[in-house]
This record gives C-alpha cells, sequence and structure tokens, in this order.
C-alpha cells in the first residue's frame, strides 16, 4: 500500500493519512453536507470532502503554486486586469474532480451565489461612475454568467435566484446590446417564479420590458411594464413604483398617448424628488422629452433634454450622457441650429464609442445624416443612414418611434435629392464601412469632403450589390 495519495482538488501529491492538504489547504476529513444545497436529492445524498474555506491572503498565493505548476495560466488584459483560467485538458479534469468531491449541485450553488452577488454589487455601480469598469467586469465575466443563470433557471428551488440575477443584470443587458438574451432570460424566469416576493418580481419585469422595448416589441414590453408597476405597487416600495412608471410613461410616449404619459412621468418624478433620487429623475424628464419630441414641439423636448444632461453630467453617468446627447441633438436640428446639433453629436459619437455602445452610435449618425442633408451634402446623408442601418440590423436594434421619424424625413430628403439609384448606391457604401470607418467618417471636420472610406478621390458611388455583399463580413463582429 502506497503512503502517499493525490489531493483530489490541486492534484498534488500528499501524505495517505493526511487530514488536510498542505499545498491547497483542503479538509480532507469534512463529510457532512454543506448548507445552502439548493434541492433535496443534494441535501440527502452523501457528501464526499469538501476543500475548506481560504483565507483572502491564501488565495494569491495558491494560485501562484498553481501557476508555477503549469495548472493555472495568468493572462493580463488590455486594461491591466490580470485573469487566470485553467489549460482546458486541466480544466476537465478538475471539473470532474470537483463534481465527484462536492457534487454537482453544491458546485453549482457556489458558483451561482458567488456571480448572484457579483451582478448585484454591480447594479449599484453601473448607473453613474464608475460604470464602464463594472460593464467590463461583467463583460468578460459573460459566459460565467450565462452558466449561473442557466442553472438557477432548470435547478429546483432557485426561482427567486433567477429573477433576482435577471433584475441586476438589466443594465448590463441594454449597455451590451445583449438584448434577445436579457429578454430570453426575462420570460423564462418570469415563467416560472411568479410566487417570489413582489419587490423580486418588479425588479424582473422592468429588466425585461426594457429588453424588449430596445428589440422593438412594444407590445411586450408595455404588458410588461405595467405588471411591473403592479407588482411595485404591491411592495410598497417608493424607488420600484418610480421606477416602473418611467417604462410606462416612456412606451406610452413612444404610442402618443400624451395624458398617460404626463401623469406617470409627473408622479415618477415625484417619487423620485422625494426620495432624492436624481438618476431616476432624469429619466422621467425624458419621459417629458420624448412627449414633446412626440407632439412636434422641438423647442420644449430640448429644454427637457439640456435639464437630464445637466444630470447625468453631475452623477457621471456615461451612458446616458451619450444617449441624451444623442436624442438632444436631434431636437436641436429640429430647431434649425445645425452648428450646436453637430457638436453635441460629436462629443456624442466619440463617447458612444468608447463605451461600446453600438446603439447609440447608429442613433448618432441618423441625426447627423440629417444634418449633412439640410447642408446640401446629400451622397454623405445617404452613407450615414447606411451604417446606421447595418449597425441596428447587426445588433438586432430597430430605432423607437421619435428616432425613427426622424430617419424617415432624412431618408426621403435625401432620396428626392439624389434619386432612388443613386441614393442606393450611397446607402450601399455606408453600409459596407465597419463601426469605426462610420465613426470616422461621420466625425470629420466640417469643411472635409471625403468620399466614403477606401473610394478613389472622385468616385462615383460604389455598386450597390457590392456593397450588399460586403455588409455580413464588415459588421460580422456586431453579432
Amino acid at each position: 500500500m502506497s503512503d502517499t495519495k493525490e489531493c483530489p482538488f490541486c492534484l498534488e501529491t500528499i501524505k495517505a493519512g493526511a487530514l488536510r492538504c498542505k499545498h491547497c489547504h483542503a479538509d480532507l476529513t469534512e463529510t457532512s453536507p454543506a448548507p445552502g444545497v439548493a434541492s433535496p436529492a443534494a441535501a440527502s445524498a452523501p457528501t464526499p470532502p469538501a476543500p475548506a474555506a481560504l483565507e483572502a491572503g491564501q488565495v494569491l498565493d495558491l494560485l501562484s503554486h498553481l501557476v508555477d505548476k503549469n495548472l493555472v495560466v495568468y493572462e493580463e488584459e488590455e486594461d491591466g486586469q490580470g485573469r487566470y483560467r485553467l489549460l482546458e485538458t486541466v480544466r476537465q479534469y478538475s471539473r470532474d474532480k470537483l463534481m465527484e468531491a462536492a457534487g454537482p449541485e453544491r458546485a453549482r450553488q457556489r458558483h451561482l451565489t458567488h456571480f448572484l452577488s457579483l451582478a448585484e454589487q454591480a447594479a449599484q455601480h453601473i448607473y453613474g461612475a464608475g460604470q464602464a469598469t463594472w460593464q467590463k467586469r461583467l463583460e468578460r465575466e459573460h459566459d460565467n454568467l450565462r452558466a449561473a443563470m442557466e442553472w438557477s433557471l432548470i435547478a429546483e428551488g432557485q426561482e427567486e435566484a433567477a429573477l433576482r440575477l435577471v433584475g441586476a443584470l438589466a443594465q448590463f443587458s441594454v449597455m451590451g446590446s445583449h438584448l434577445r438574451e436579457g429578454g430570453a432570460w426575462a420570460t423564462r424566469a418570469l415563467a416560472t417564479g411568479r410566487n417570489a416576493p413582489p419587490l423580486v418580481l418588479a425588479r424582473a419585469l422592468d429588466a425585461g420590458w426594457t429588453c424588449f422595448l430596445f428589440q422593438g416589441d412594444y407590445e411586450t414590453a408595455r404588458s410588461l411594464a405595467e405588471e411591473g408597476l403592479r407588482f411595485a405597487r404591491k411592495a410598497q416600495d417608493r424607488q420600484a413604483i418610480s421606477y416602473a412608471l418611467f417604462g410606462v410613461g416612456l412606451l406610452a410616449a413612444h404610442r402618443g398617448e400624451f395624458e398617460t404619459a404626463l401623469a406617470s412621468a409627473e408622479e415618477g418624478m415625484a417619487l423620485a424628488q422625494a426620495e432624492g433620487d436624481r438618476w431616476n429623475t432624469g429619466r422621467h424628464l425624458v419621459v417629458l422629452g420624448l412627449e414633446t419630441w412626440m407632439r412636434g414641439d422641438y423647442a420644449a423636448s430640448r429644454a427637457f433634454f439640456r435639464e437630464t444632461l445637466e444630470i447625468s453630467r453631475a452623477l457621471a453617468d456615461e451612458w446616458h450622457i451619450g444617449m441624451t446627447l444623442a436624442n438632444l441633438g436631434f431636437v436641436t436640428r429640429g430647431v434649425g441650429d445645425c452648428d450646436e446639433a453637430r457638436a453635441l453629436h460629436r462629443e456624442g459619437l466619440s463617447l458612444c464609442q468608447r463605451l461600446g455602445d453600438r446603439r447609440g452610435v447608429a442613433w448618432h449618425l441618423v441625426s447627423m445624416a440629417g444634418i449633412e442633408v439640410d447642408k446640401g451634402r446629400a451622397d454623405h446623408a445617404a452613407r450615414l443612414l447606411g451604417a446606421a442601418a447595418a449597425v441596428l440590423e447587426a445588433i438586432g436594434s430597430p430605432l423607437p418611434p421619435p428616432q425613427q421619424r426622424e430617419y424617415d424625413r432624412t431618408q426621403e430628403q435625401t432620396q428626392a435629392l439624389l434619386g432612388q439609384g443613386t441614393f442606393a448606391a450611397f446607402f450601399a457604401e455606408g453600409g459596407a464601412m465597419t463601426l469605426e470607418q462610420a465613426v470616422a467618417y461621420a466625425a470629420r471636420e466640417e469643411g472635409h469632403q471625403p468620399g466614403a472610406p477606401g473610394a478613389e478621390a472622385g468616385a462615383g458611388p460604389a455598386d450597390p450589390q457590392q456593397g450588399g455583399r460586403q455588409h455580413a463580413d464588415r459588421h460580422g463582429d456586431l453579432q
């Protein structure tokens, strides 16, 4: 009989009679079931030895040891953050050992608990200063978040955890253009979690309507928003009620139901102001800006969006700054001030590109196309419309009604100036641009008059069929 054995957790050789691994500090004597196991099946099954909890100071030493043994690889990312990963063969072996040692349900429950905690922590910071950092962190953990979500959706007794995760990832899904995925998660979680506390349901419904709104499914979004308001009122949570009223008011403004939009915004803003919630106050000002925009009162809309922008700047909420600059640029063009509108869009375009907000980039491109046609540069307008359409198609996010109305107006003006065939050719050139090329083309200096990227000076429009063939390749990274 050998006097050594392999630690089931770190794979190092230890004495056969060891009660604790000297390398990873795992407790090899623990046999009682661990608390927090999700299902009755896991609770009744015998639990093999489980690793002891590590002190915070032990983690780095253990990881460094595993790196030295070539069991773990350390990689530094662009922003200077380090990340550890297992080699694939080691990962598969370690996974099998983990399943044997802790049981799949216990391991997955611990994984879900960790990433639910991370998502809820991020949700407290992703609406203001530091949101870009938290968004990047969640993007790095996207696969882990997917695995945690999938487990919560199928595991017995995890219905509330699934709803909490949906609610916590609402802004992440919108900012990252993960709309189809976020909407699907919300639908599945809500289908099985109707017995959850009202506040948990209200937050998940808030996430759901937001994802469906930006996918253009306004009926589903409206149903979820109105249901979310009912649960928020049931929970008697003033912040949740104000959040839900924003959704109801926003969707009403989009449909031209102005009385409902105004009533929702006024009640929601009063609640937000009573709570000292400047962020949600700014959102209700957005509803008022959209309501006046839809009624054709560009001057009043401009005033509301300026207030919103002031609040967003004060809170360092860069994502909302970028979107508000787009809306403000649209209505500033509407009052005839193209020079100020262009300055707003150039700032917002740069910000949205830095944040990776492709939807925001597209909104800016649409309004800048309108400025181009107002300045008599119809070919530039057609290219920008084509570039915006390609981005929106790639992320599955059509324009909301106010912005779509401006798009249609600009397209009609541009086609009238160019003719259908020439417009289609320039539109295809825009659709063939990469995102970076489209941003650079839109943000060029006022006096600079380039053709489409890659076109020779003085050349006419490209073959529209060729542009269409290039579209999938150029924007494949946006899927």
